[in-house]
């Protein structure tokens, strides 16, 4: 039986027997007299029933591939091997190996790049010279090489040179490759249309862009970064997928184009997760020219398909109390812009490490500068994920929280908020516990600073503060100055 299942599927065609056998449960067929008598027989979205022989039959509709029980799109890869992926007119049951030409070979982004021996095209690298071409002969090459010959993203293009990205081991062998094409120095306005294709689902080719963010992988986010063509958008995140690289090599302000090949829903809005034929045109870009202020609107939450992933700018008062987890190693507050308040898809998001590190924002006015607004279906989220992106306005005075003693000559005094390690004197002349004498002090975190006492005896200490400041410059509250702890017998 598995082994005529077996064969059945090969052709395209699940058939659904009647089981006789102790163990296994009697499925009927379902007869049939055309294929609209079978079109609730396919549970999947992805499979569509058919009459044959009399009986009804799953297969997989046009465009879609059933792999282990999950419907797959044309094209899209499997999770964590970028190179097989979907190929229904090659076998609608079982990942294949992605096609590339004859003179490529699929890499770990599961990007087609030139192999040995090849001679590669590479023009049109501006769009003011549309019949710019050098042929580029790689013969050891994992990457293309500019028309320079030299694929070290890393080095600066401002020159003119245009360069395609390294490879993830970072090799990269090109041969001269002639004169130089003028780099391009600016995105090109149109490519916005191609941008909204991909909100639509529709691949493409795209370009040129600008790189406006870079964004770390974090939780169940990928490494990726995010594109725009104007200021106003639209903006997408092009990640390598779960489970594969980074890009290398991408920095903000770098001018690219690319082929969107796969893209993929995520969360209420979409990311590439398929690209090839990336190429750097350009850099040195200044992104700000593409961040919008945001501070004055009053409809990010109501038309968020107009801001989602666009690089902005936002002043705004986080509301205290509403501190809760965001995700996978996210944290978020909810926040008030000066005309739109009270709105709990509004808030700031940020990684827990990052949370960890600045402490309690709840009644804080901040900025965060030039990051991408991040969507979790209708929340629209200003987000930060490093910390030079948010600047402190205003803040409550910082709270003393708890005093631990994890030797007898050292007290841990925590805080609510990050302290400014400027603020504190290493001799300790800000911290007083009577019987003890305090003779250092010095950060342990940005929560907590380590005290150096004499010796300790059992019984309880009181530790006041006097003059620390958090990084958004308050002092400590005086009402919350004093934390207590206990030396045990």
């Amino acid at each position: 039986m598995a082994a005529l299942f077996q064969a059945l599927a090969g052709v395209g065609i699940i058939l659904f027997f009647g089981m006789a056998s102790s163990g296994c449960p009697d499925i009927p067929k379902v007869q049939c007299t055309n294929d609209e008598s079978c079109a609730s027989f396919a549970a999947e979205s992805c499979m569509q029933g058919r009459c044959v022989a009399g009986n009804c039959i799953a297969e997989p509709k046009d465009g879609f591939c059933f792999i282990d029980g999950v419907c797959f799109t044309e094209g899209q890869s499997k999770p964590a091997e970028p190179c097989l992926v979907c190929d229904g007119a090659r076998d609608e049951y079982a990942f294949v190996d992605k096609t590339c030409a004859a003179n490529e070979t699929c890499d770990a982004l599961g990007m087609c790049m030139a192999v040995g021996g090849a001679d590669v095209v590479v023009g049109d690298a501006d769009a003011t010279t549309p019949d710019a071409e050098t042929e580029v002969s790689a013969p050891d090459a994992d990457v293309v090489a500019g028309p320079d010959g030299d694929a070290d993203a890393a080095e600066d293009t401002s020159d003119g040179a245009m360069e395609t990205i390294d490879a993830p081991d970072g090799t990269a062998d090109t041969a001269d490759a002639g004169p130089d094409v003028p780099a391009v120095t600016e995105p090109d306005p149109a490519s916005a249309t191609q941008i909204a294709l991909l909100h639509s689902e529709v691949t493409t080719s795209v370009g040129p862009v600008v790189v406006t963010y870079v964004r770390p992988p974090h939780g169940d986010d990928w490494p990726g970064f995010t594109v725009q063509a104007t200021a106003d958008g639209p903006a997408v995140m092009l990640t390598p997928g779960e489970g594969t690289a980074a890009y290398p090599d991408i920095v903000p302000g770098d001018i690219i184009s690319f082929d969107a090949t796969l893209i993929t829903p995520w969360y209420g809005m979409v990311e590439v997760t398929g690209v090839q034929n990336l190429v750097v045109l350009g850099s040195g870009y200044d992104v700000t020219q593409m961040t919008q202020d945001i501070t004055q609107t009053s409809d990010v939450t109501s038309a968020l398909d107009d801001y989602a992933v666009e690089l902005v700018t936002a002043s705004f008062d986080v509301l205290p109390g509403t501190q809760v987890d965001a995700g996978v190693a996210y944290t978020r507050w909810d926040i008030d812009l000066p005309n739109l308040t009270g709105d709990t898809n509004l808030s700031l998001r940020v990684p827990n490490t990052l949370a960890d590190q600045l402490g309690d924002l709840g009644g804080c006015k901040l900025t965060t500068s030039h990051t991408p607004l991040w969507r979790f279906f209708e929340q629209a989220q200003v987000s930060a994920w490093h910390a030079d992106e948010i600047a402190f306005d205003q803040c409550p005075d910082v709270k003393a929280v708890s005093a631990q003693t994890p030797t007898d000559t050292t007290v841990v005094v925590s805080f609510n908020r990050a302290v400014q390690a400027s603020s504190l004197a290493e001799d300790g002349n800000q911290f007083t516990i009577p019987g003890l004498t305090v003779t250092g002090a010095s950060l342990a975190n940005p929560l907590q600073v380590v005290l150096t006492t004499g010796a300790q005896t059992s019984g309880d200490y009181t530790v006041s503060v006097e003059g620390v400041q958090c990084i958004a410059g308050t002092t400590v509250d005086a009402a919350h100055a004093e934390v207590t702890f206990t030396v045990a017998p």
